[in-house]
């Protein structure tokens, strides 16, 4: 059951079923005053194996971290020596879903900060310049990037601006036209082509190193990396909420880590090769939905290699990063945020797109 279902449901039972009990074997619901009972002490019964175990009555509220609640499997139901189970709703037992509900909030919420770093400040920002951003919020951005433990800032921009130059050929890092496993995650584990390497030689970063906060980054980038990518994620749940070191190191590093790198590089993988093409049906990239959940925004991957300078990275206004932009742009501090106009998106998307668009579903333009 999932966690919000499973915190609702023991909530209401706590304000509305306080005392209830059931019977063991007839597994119906029955009141009964705190006094009725005559049992001295309290066991847990397991309705798995059919057993009562001796336990004290007090819920441990530590959570794997996967939202699920280590101690109490299965409901928490405490029966006495009388077979009458009860349901300790009021106190402990709710915290533990609680607890659940957290883990599953803590472990989403870490993923998509360290996602709205790449998406909002690496790519955005600093690689197509799309807006503009005051030193306050480019703190932030440089921090929720160094959570991602993905290379430097310098690095990726490099690499992000040699990929939209020469999309998809040998001097593109991450070449899609070399594979789904090479441009997900290959190019990190291989020799680069020395086309990459030349023209990379070649790409003007020097905005990056006139930056006060994205060099200092640069500079400081390994101290930065253990802080925010293994040390403040794995204390967060220790010292939040309780949890383990063992299971805050899996939740966080093994899981976190690992399914944050995988959902951005599907940007470079799968929206590269499944999709359609409603503004260019001559370039691989794609408009993929699902690369547009997983990863903050980045799956109208297509509009975006038409359109880099687009803040939104969209037509739409539809993703979690574009909603960030938006907000600190209403207090200030980002601004200037760049975007084509309408028509100029229409005109496109009916001479060059394959027809996909869901305004403009015309015929797409002819191949020359």
């Amino acid at each position: 059951m999932p966690a919000k279902a499973t915190l609702l449901i023991l909530l209401l039972l706590a304000f509305t079923s306080k005392g209830c009990i059931f019977s063991k074997r007839s597994k119906t619901r029955i009141h009964r005053s705190d006094d009725e009972c005559v049992c001295a002490t309290p066991i847990r019964y397991n309705p798995l194996t059919d057993t009562n175990i001796t336990v004290d009555p007090h819920c441990d509220c530590r959570s794997t971290g996967f939202g699920i609640v280590q101690i109490i499997p299965y409901g928490t139901c405490i029966a006495d020596a009388c077979g009458t189970i009860h349901i300790d709703l009021s106190s402990a037992c709710v915290r533990c879903a609680m607890c659940m509900a957290i883990a599953e909030k803590a472990l989403y919420g870490m993923i998509l900060i360290g996602g709205i770093g790449v998406t909002a400040g690496a790519h955005r920002l600093w690689t197509h310049k799309a807006y503009k951003a005051k030193w306050q919020l480019r703190i932030i951005l440089v921090v929720l990037y160094a959570s991602t433990g993905m290379n430097d800032i310098f690095e990726w921009v490099r690499d992000h601006r040699v990929h939209h130059k020469y999309t998809d050929t040998d001097a593109d890092p991450h070449n899609s036209n070399r594979g789904f496993f090479f441009s997900h995650v290959g190019w990190l584990m291989m020799k680069k082509h020395p086309d990459v390497i030349r023209k990379g030689r070649h790409v003007d970063m020097s905005d990056i190193l006139a930056d006060p906060i994205a060099a200092f980054s640069v500079k400081y980038f390994l101290i930065l990396k253990i802080i925010f990518t293994f040390l403040l994620p794995v204390m967060l749940p220790v010292y939040g909420w309780n949890e383990t070191w063992y299971r805050a190191f899996v939740s966080q590093i093994i899981l976190r880590y690992v399914l944050l790198l995988n959902f951005i590089w599907c940007v470079n993988s799968v929206a590269h090769i499944w999709g359609s093409r409603p503004y260019d049906a001559h370039i691989n990239p794609t408009e993929n939905q699902w690369v547009n959940f997983v990863a903050a925004g980045e799956g109208s991957h297509n509009y975006h290699h038409v359109f880099p300078w687009d803040y939104k990275t969209s037509e739409f206004c539809n993703s979690t990063t574009t909603d960030f932009i938006n907000f600190f742009a209403k207090i200030g501090w980002a601004y200037d945020l760049k975007e084509p106009s309408q028509e100029l998106v229409k005109i496109v998307a009916i001479k060059k797109g394959d027809g996909s668009h869901p305004l403009w579903n015309a015929m797409p333009y002819p191949a020359s």
